[in-house]
């Protein structure tokens, strides 16, 4: 074999050997469970990090995707009077005249009135606005309706589906407690679940309760970061899990935008991964720094 003829082997060979790689490193990245770890010695971490805290995985790693940016955001200002009309016309019907409006200051509750800001009365309905942006609609079925599982879910959806305030709202997830059934909507922006921006109704016996917040997105912040692959993000919450049930499993994990309600006029919020349990308990982890969000 000429040196010619051993360079064309060798290049080829070379090509043949980089397509290969590139091909694992695809596959490792874009399919779910352990693939995102890589080398054996790390699955074996992960599965016996997992087997501590009592967990089960049973969704796949999502893939990593590239850099991210912070997303700025301001609290909503909104008009209760405005608010209650809304809703007034989805709950009781256009038809129907509504009450006066009485407002109240607090039920002696001293940390109630500390957080909430006046509360509104009308007809067999409350509203609660806060500081922070969050507000409570609470009332009781009247005795001649219906507590049927369809007809709760039905008026969480005709909320979201009929008033603008919720027009980037889909839907998030339903669960069951021991005090009954819990139906979550969550605001988005630009394809990306924007956790911290929901709507949570609530079937409490024959209460009703409508707890719900948004933001107003100015964008995002210019300058992109590389997100910690959610591999490393399952593990940095394995360092700090508890454990408060045996057998828990993680059921969703997932990338978005998360931050607590504050009492600003604006701030800059980090993309994070939310691991969701079969429990009810939910976790996010800062997809910069690989902090758990408290």
């Amino acid at each position: 074999m000429n040196l010619s003829r051993a360079k064309t082997v060798l290049i080829y060979t070379f090509l043949l050997l980089n397509v290969f790689l590139c091909y694992q490193l695809w596959q490792d990245q874009g399919y779910g469970g352990f693939a995102a770890f890589g080398r054996k010695e790390e699955i074996s971490r992960l599965e016996g990090e997992l087997q501590k805290a009592g967990l089960l995985l049973e969704t796949d790693l999502p893939k990593t995707i590239g850099p991210m940016a912070y997303l700025v955001v301001e609290p909503w200002h909104y008009s209760p009077a405005e608010v209650i009309a809304s809703f007034w016309e989805i709950l009781e019907g256009k038809g129907e005249p509504r009450p006066e409006v009485a407002i109240h200051l607090g039920a002696g509750d001293e940390e109630k009135e500390e957080n909430n800001l006046a509360g509104y009365f009308f007809g067999r309905y409350e509203l609660i606005p806060s500081k922070t942006g969050v507000a409570t609609l609470k009332y009781m079925l009247q005795e001649n309706e219906k507590d049927e599982l369809i007809a709760r879910e039905k008026i969480a959806w005709q909320l979201v589906n009929n008033l603008t305030i919720f027009e980037d709202f889909v839907p998030d997830y339903s669960c069951s407690t021991g005090e009954g059934k819990i139906v979550l909507f969550r605001q988005e922006y630009e394809g990306f679940p924007l956790f911290a921006g929901y709507l949570h109704y609530s079937s409490l016996e024959r209460q009703r309760i409508v707890q719900f917040y948004r933001l107003e997105v100015l964008g995002f912040a210019g300058q992109e970061r590389e997100i910690v692959p959610p591999s490393t993000a399952l593990l940095r919450f394995l360092e700090v899990y508890n454990g408060t049930e045996a057998g828990a499993c993680i059921i969703e994990f997932s990338l978005g935008y998360y931050t607590r309600e504050y009492d600003a006029e604006r701030w800059e919020i980090p993309p994070v991964w939310r691991i969701r349990l079969n429990n009810g308990e939910l976790y996010y982890i800062n997809a910069f720094t690989g902090n758990v969000e408290i």
